[in-house]
């Protein structure tokens, strides 16, 4: 009896021991969800921050450029091109931030996908854990059980 407590016990650790693996790992990529959210939105504001600065430094061109200038079709051309190299500037800035929004909408449905597996996985090692307690439960009761068989004085007759 003593015996099949022990390989009870051990099973149960077994199965506890690949749930908390789970619940481990479930906690971790929720957190590493979490970090990819915070990170989105840090570049949000760094890229809005950019963007201010560019427009902020094509005003400064612009407004020095008027009060250096005579005017012109060459000052008039100046301050397009200043306008069209700002306006590059922020498009790029904003196709950075959108590349950015997809890869950690892809990093958080990979640690989803992640979360699922080893839920899966958890559930396969916990099974096979019962299972293989249990056969071994129930190997210590047919070896106890031969066992006493030998034992006894009692022999069966074999085909008579």
């Amino acid at each position: 009896m003593v015996v099949e407590s022990l390989l009870g016990a051990s099973t149960a650790l077994s199965v506890l021991g690949a749930y908390f693996g789970y619940k481990s790992q479930k906690y971790q990529n929720k957190a590493q969800q979490e970090q990819a959210r915070i990170n989105f939105e840090n570049s949000i504001l760094a890229t809005a921050e950019e963007q201010n600065a560019i427009l902020q430094n094509e005003a400064d061109i612009r407004n020095y450029n008027m009060t250096v200038s005579a005017g012109g079709e060459s000052f008039e051309a100046s301050l397009d091109e200043n306008q069209r190299t700002a306006g590059r500037d922020i498009s790029a800035s904003q196709t950075s931030l959108a590349l950015n929004q997809d890869a950690t909408k892809r990093t958080i449905r990979s640690l989803r996908d992640s979360t699922r597996m080893a839920r899966t996985a958890s559930l396969i090692q916990m099974g096979g854990a019962a299972l293989e307690g249990s056969g071994s439960i129930y190997a210590y009761r047919e070896n106890k059980r031969l066992l006493a068989l030998k034992s006894s004085k009692f022999t069966p007759k074999v085909g008579s």
